[in-house]
C-alpha cells in the first residue's frame, strides 16, 4: 500500500494504491518449499553420517 497527498484547486486529496504480486508470492512459495526440502535432506545426511562414523570408529576406541 502506498499513499500520497495531492493538492488540486485549493483542496487536498489523498491518493492510495495497492497491488497483489502473484509472481512474487509464487517465488516465495517455491523458496519455502526448497528450504524445507534442503533442511530435511541435511538432517537426514547428518544423521546418516553420524551413524556411519560412529560404527566405523567405535571399534578403535573400545578398551
Amino acid at each position: 500500500m502506498i499513499g500520497i497527498t495531492y493538492a488540486y484547486n485549493n483542496a487536498n486529496f489523498i491518493i492510495t494504491a495497492a497491488a497483489y504480486d502473484q509472481y512474487g508470492y509464487n517465488k516465495l512459495q517455491n523458496l519455502l518449499s526448497t528450504i524445507i526440502i534442503v533442511f530435511i535432506f541435511a538432517v537426514f545426511l547428518s544423521y546418516a553420517a553420524g551413524i556411519f562414523f560412529s560404527k566405523k570408529y567405535s571399534v578403535r576406541f573400545r578398551p
